[in-house]
């Protein structure tokens, strides 16, 4: 085995590594918002769809107008990139 081919495999290894993380932190915050907001077993259902190519983005956009809804209700003001930490 090359020197090369050693560090793809550690850049492969490494990227693997990054992506599941990712991947499980997306998976509780989404099933932690959305049993927040409608149960634990449509949570469980919304992070099963997360794997659904188009329906995981819609997923998103759902739990996130919810939690923007919630956010303002409550006099937080919520812009495109989230809640303004002047106003919490």
């Amino acid at each position: 085995m090359s020197a090369i081919a050693g560090d793809t495999i550690w850049a492969a290894l490494i990227t693997l590594v990054a992506v599941l993380a990712v991947l499980v932190y997306g998976m509780v915050s989404v099933f932690w918002l959305a049993s927040l907001f409608r149960g634990k077993v449509v949570a469980v259902l919304y992070v099963l769809g997360l794997f659904v190519p188009l329906l995981g983005l819609v997923i998103l956009i759902v739990i996130s107008s919810k939690a923007t809804t919630i956010l303002r209700a409550n006099g937080i003001k919520v812009g495109l990139l989230g809640a303004n930490p002047k106003t919490i």
